[in-house]
């Protein structure tokens, strides 16, 4: 059947030898994911919420706790603080191991995370700034490489995809492109800070992983790209110390616009078909209303994420907790400023990166959330650590 307006690409026949085997055995594992998918994702947002909530109530009101005990409680809170780090990574490579069952698959994350936390621990002992950086970079760079060769992690993990409601086929999910704007930015401002890197490499390297979230063979997330491109681009004139004015802001906006259209000739000449070619063709099919309609639909489903799905409490948590923090006591932010100058650059772009991505993607909501964990984690951790030592460490 022909119809101009129809989109997708072809179905194709693939020969292989135990071909039953090989379709029960995928079988089995995508049920295996959809079954545990929420619970576990459900675990892990309850798990952050509640920890980051104890963790500030406890830093705030510290005075209150038992002298004998107070620095005890506020050292094993950022312990736990940093898991929210770590269990993303975790869900990410457990499919490494080649998971079967919902038993299996939990219990994998379970000791993958205890891995890398003890792997941080003995590689950067008592450098906390280090630790959470070297959670993200491994983040970023594992994204990134399976991004490049197909995205076999991303496909298989409790994280991403769920093939069973439709939930996305290829190239990097809005869960993870969320992470991939803050693991970015916060890994390679620790690393600016620390200065294990020059800045014009970091240039360099983030403009390597946008170009492979973006590709239409590879990462494939338009609204995403559209994202990191504008949190990137303002972290790299932070870090130059150019001050971004209404022209600078242009300038980002000119350079995203044209990131957009240059892959989406790609995409079309390619014949890759991914959702920027679908997007561009239907626009030809139908006209430019097109664009209003894409844009409503958007809105719509972060309307409607916004009142069932759990990430939304990170966002609320989070507020809550940034607010508290630049207003009460409005220090705070002026002492990480002051002692962690790139990082903070680092807070600003990731804070830029949320709020496009609640914008353009229409996912936004759980992509700007889970780019919110690479802001408020270290955000506590920096606190924490001087209420213990009544300086920022």
């Amino acid at each position: 059947l022909k119809n101009k307006e129809m989109v997708g690409k072809k179905l194709i026949g693939k020969k292989m030898d135990n071909n039953i085997e090989f379709l029960l055995k995928d079988y089995k594992k995508i049920v295996a994911v959809s079954s545990i998918r929420m619970d576990i994702i459900n675990i892990y947002v309850t798990f952050i919420s509640i920890s980051w909530i104890v963790a500030a109530i406890a830093l705030w009101q510290k005075n209150k706790l038992p002298a004998k005990y107070r620095n005890n409680v506020l050292l094993v809170l950022k312990e736990l603080v940093k898991f929210g780090l770590i269990m993303p990574l975790a869900f990410l490579t457990a499919p490494i191991f080649n998971p079967t069952s919902g038993f299996q698959i939990s219990i994998l994350i379970v000791a993958v995370s205890l891995i890398y936390y003890l792997l941080a621990r003995k590689l950067f002992k008592n450098d906390d700034i280090m630790q959470i950086g070297f959670f993200s970079l491994l983040m970023i760079l594992i994204i990134t490489i399976d991004s490049a060769i197909s995205a076999p992690l991303m496909q298989s993990n409790i994280m991403s995809y769920d093939p069973m409601i439709g939930a996305r086929y290829y190239g990097v999910g809005n869960e993870y492109e969320g992470v991939t704007i803050g693991s970015a930015i916060l890994g390679f401002a620790v690393l600016v800070e620390r200065k294990k890197i020059p800045k014009w490499l970091t240039t360099i390297l983030l403009a390597i992983i946008l170009f492979i979230s973006a590709y239409p063979g590879m990462g494939a997330n338009v609204g995403g790209a559209k994202s990191e491109c504008i949190a990137y681009l303002a972290f790299v004139l932070l870090i130059y110390d150019v001050k971004i004015d209404f022209k600078k802001s242009m300038m980002i906006l000119i350079i995203t616009a044209l990131l957009v259209v240059v892959f989406a000739g790609a995409d079309i000449m390619l014949g890759m078909e991914s959702h920027l070619g679908n997007f561009v063709e239907q626009i030809r099919i139908n006209g430019p209303m097109e664009v209003v309609y894409v844009f409503g639909r958007k809105i719509a489903m972060n309307v409607q994420l916004a009142q069932t799905t759990i990430w939304v409490n990170i966002l609320l948590v989070g507020l809550v907790i940034l607010a508290i923090t630049i207003f009460r006591p409005n220090k705070n932010f002026s002492l990480i400023k002051k002692n962690h100058g790139t990082i903070y650059n680092g807070f600003l772009a990731t804070i830029v990166g949320c709020l496009v991505t609640l914008l353009v993607n229409d996912s936004g909501i759980i992509a700007a959330a889970t780019d919110s964990i690479y802001l408020l984690i270290p955000i506590l951790i920096i606190l924490i650590n001087k209420g213990v030592k009544d300086k920022i460490c």
